[in-house]
């Protein structure tokens, strides 16, 4: 959560690095915060990010 304060958004692989965890690992951290509601994945196929769900995110469920 810090990474994604301080950057805006963040992906899988970074995650991987940073804390020396599986891709596995990683996805299914995200996964939970998607969950929680405090992230949406944005993108697709290669190309996926995540990002704090902002007010426009809330308001669209």
């Amino acid at each position: 959560m810090k990474q994604l304060n301080k950057n805006g958004k963040i992906k899988a692989k970074e995650i991987e690095n940073e804390f020396k965890v599986h891709r596995d690992t990683a996805i299914e951290d995200l996964k939970s915060l998607i969950k929680q509601n405090k992230i949406v994945r944005k993108g697709g196929g290669n190309n996926v990010w995540y990002e704090l769900k902002g007010e426009d995110e809330e308001n669209d469920n």
